[in-house]
């Protein structure tokens, strides 16, 4: 446990009256000057270290000793303000326990942990007054300056200006070779926050709803204007605005560059001086300062200004041998590939509330359902007047671009660069950030890291899920992609022409893989897929395709192509030649695809009719098959009762499988043929991806589901109900299947426990 509380009375926040303005100053009663200490007076206060395997806080009230007078009542880890700075390594899991206390619930995120939805401290995951939680934290990121605070709902503002925030710094001993001070006293976390004091030494705090608390006195570490006493070297000092809602603009007095080695999500590629850094709410920088060789007595003395005037002295008292600074070399940048998806956020006013998407927040709203394991990119519009510090959790992202509210480009801050996990957004700008959502499912938040801005309204969440595309450029690359995933063996391949569905279908069903061709040449992704697993067998269906590809083909693999006079009779043909014997076989209109298609998941010779009138090709299909049994595809618009009727005139059994449109019919299908919690999505009105995902379902034992533009029909939900689905691929892109179905599929997937 930590410390006990103080039984020294505490103080009720007071409210005066007050404006804000936007990195403005105070504009109600200021702290009295009389209570500040003289500049530079006080040493930094260095919090206490804890560190793994276990590290336990508590919600205190406490008095700390800020100003010259009065003593000032915090809320508080461990009735310290700020709470006990946290060493982890990466690599070693540590387990986080919070006590509540005994007046409020309370929750706590560790900002920048790449973890589990579980133990990220949702808003909804609170922890209940006089209760307690463990956080379990993987450390399985690179080396950062992280911190935790309080994020209970809508009270995150008045309860983290109350002090619960502290460092937790994630160390790698490796850096030490890279020239670097790690976890040692030449690593000094700087924790900048702000705050105004009644004459009674209480905090002043007016946050609501268009009022984000701005105080007028910064601190470090808790403390005034301190002193940093150093030895002469090389010192890493960690930089972390910890305000609700000041920007600061941190460099030296005497207008010397800092040499800055890392961002919020690690250390840069290589080190860049800055004149200073700006840094809004959240955000974290890491600079080396140079005392190497300085002369006992040297001061340096950093600031901020952007308003906030001297921030922190640090004085050599120590010279012990002098000489040259490390040479510090950083690893290379980790960059990103191109993304997967693109999708738009944006920030809104409403009067005093600001919103995400539209909305404020709602615990039973999703703005985006990202895909597990994908980068994507995410661009973030600003439609508000006011500057926006926006967080995602679970993810570090990579600044992409910056645009004006025309489309016109923005240079990048400096401050963009590396990997952050909270971005300035300006008013009417457009900040794109990729990030890879790897590892985790579950719900998770994002928001304006201006703490009354997120509590009055600007909060949102999205929920990773596991849902990938199987797609390429063109439909004859989805095929191959969709069949670069499936199991051995690959047998038997059939390939037809892109845009000839009907004996695309007929082969399909009866195939371990199906390919498509376009044009007089074979597709490198075709032949790719052909000489990383040969088959036994290509079968091409149809005549569509060309006599040149059929050579290309034969060259890869034994060849022989299996055409008719019409798509009818090719279906005849097809199911004679890969099925020779079936005593059970489908029939399908050849005028419509979507009806049929799903049939092919029960792996039968499919064969097409007239809807009006049963083909001759298939019905002497049907008696050379020696079928005694067919499945009807589709309802009496499909395949009419006087088609039925002949079947039944022939001595047949006839099963209709349909529903009210052709996704129910898929839905059916799926049905008869299993469910299984993996689905394969497709369009119920672009076939040559949904065909694919057929034979991927069949091939894999999954479950089936055709989607229209605007999203599910009942019976797909049905479906993806019934599945207990926990993760979807959809067969094609953007075009095939539309972002607005794809967030409708993902809703129903099912997070797995815990």
């Amino acid at each position: 446990m930590g410390a006990t509380p103080t039984a020294q009375a505490t103080s009720t926040l007071t409210r005066p009256a007050a404006l804000w303005c936007e990195l403005g100053d105070w504009q109600g009663t200021p702290t009295d000057p009389a209570l500040r200490p003289p500049p530079f007076s006080r040493p930094l206060p260095r919090p206490e270290v804890r560190s793994g395997p276990s590290v336990e806080l508590q919600v205190l009230r406490a008095q700390a000793q800020i100003l010259d007078g009065p003593a000032t009542p915090v809320l508080a880890y461990d009735g310290q303000f700020p709470g006990p700075t946290i060493h982890a390594r990466v690599g070693q899991e540590l387990s986080l326990r919070l006590h509540a206390g005994e007046e409020e619930d309370a929750v706590l995120h560790l900002h920048g942990a790449h973890v589990p939805a579980v133990h990220d401290g949702h808003v909804n995951d609170v922890v209940p007054v006089g209760g307690s939680r463990t956080y379990t934290y993987a450390n399985s990121q690179p080396a950062a300056t992280l911190w935790y605070h309080d994020h209970l709902l809508m009270r995150t503002g008045p309860r983290v200006y109350s002090g619960l925030s502290g460092a937790y710094l994630l160390l790698d001993p490796g850096e030490v070779d890279l020239g670097l001070p790690v976890g040692d006293e030449r690593d000094v976390e700087l924790l900048i926050t702000d705050r105004t004091f009644a004459d009674d030494g209480s905090l002043v705090y007016d946050g609501g709803p268009g009022r984000p608390a701005v105080g007028d006195v910064v601190l470090v570490n808790g403390a005034d204007r301190p002193r940093l006493d150093v030895a002469a070297g090389l010192v890493r000092l960690r930089l972390a605005n910890v305000c609700n809602a000041r920007g600061l603009r941190v460099g030296r007095a005497d207008g010397m560059p800092l040499m800055q080695v890392a961002t919020d999500g690690g250390l840069l590629g290589a080190p860049v001086d800055r004149a200073s850094i700006e840094l809004w709410p959240a955000e974290r920088a890491e600079v080396l300062l140079d005392l190497s060789g300085a002369d006992v007595g040297t001061r340096v003395v950093l600031a901020d200004t952007a308003g906030g005037g001297n921030l922190l002295a640090i004085d050599v008292v120590d010279a012990p041998g002098g000489g040259a600074a490390p040479d510090v070399r950083l690893p290379p940048l980790a960059d990103l590939p191109p993304p997967e998806v693109v999708r738009t956020i944006t920030l809104d006013a409403d009067g005093p509330r600001f919103l995400l998407a539209g909305h404020g927040f709602d615990p039973d709203v999703r703005d985006v359902y990202a895909r597990l394991g994908a980068v994507e990119r995410w661009q973030l519009v600003n439609t508000t007047s006011s500057s926006h510090p926006m967080h995602l959790h679970l993810v570090s992202f990579l600044v992409r671009s910056r645009s004006t509210s025309s489309g016109g480009p923005l240079a990048l801050r400096p401050e963009d660069e590396g990997w952050k996990d909270t971005v300035l957004v300006r008013p009417f700008e457009t900040v794109a950030v990729d990030a890879r959502f790897a590892d985790h499912e579950g719900d998770f938040m994002y928001h304006c890291h201006v703490l009354e801005h997120e509590d009055h309204d600007m909060m949102s969440q999205f929920r990773v899920v596991d849902l990938a595309r199987v797609a390429g450029r063109t439909r004859v690359e989805t095929a191959a992609a969709i069949v670069a995933g499936l199991p051995d063996p690959v047998g038997l391949v059939v390939v037809a022409d892109g845009e000839d569905w009907r004996s695309a279908l007929a082969g399909a069903a009866l195939a371990d893989a199906l390919l498509l061709v376009s044009g007089t040449t074979l597709d490198p992704t075709v032949r790719d897929e052909l000489v990383r697993r040969p088959p036994a067998q290509v079968v091409v269906v149809g005549d569509a395709v060309t006599e040149e590809v059929v050579d290309a083909l034969a060259q890869l693999a034994p060849t022989r192509r299996v055409a008719a006079a019409d798509p009818v009779a090719t279906a005849a043909a097809v199911a004679l030649d890969l099925a020779g014997q079936a005593s059970t076989a489908v029939l399908a209109t050849d005028r419509v695809f979507a009806d049929a298609l799903a049939a092919g998941l029960l792996g039968l010779p499919v064969l097409l009719t007239d809807p009006e009138v049963l083909s001759d090709a298939a019905a002497d299909a049907l008696q050379q098959l020696g079928v005694t049994q067919v499945v009807v595809a589709g309802g009496t618009a499909a395949v009419s009762p006087a088609v039925e009727a002949s079947l039944v005139d022939a001595g047949l059994a006839v099963i209709r499988v349909a529903g009210a449109d052709r996704t129910a019919t898929a839905a059916a299908f799926t049905r008869r043929a299993g469910l299984d919690p993996t689905v394969w999505a497709a369009s119920a009105d672009r076939f040559p991806d949904a065909l694919g995902a057929a034979v991927a379902a069949r091939r894999t034992g999954g479950t089936l589901v055709l989607v229209g533009d605007s999203g599910v029909s009942s019976a797909t939900a049905g479906v993806l109900i019934d599945a207990a689905t926990r993760r979807i691929r959809i067969a094609g892109g953007e075009a095939a299947v539309t972002l607005v179905a794809e967030a409708a599929l993902a809703a129903h997937i099912q997070l797995p426990p815990g």
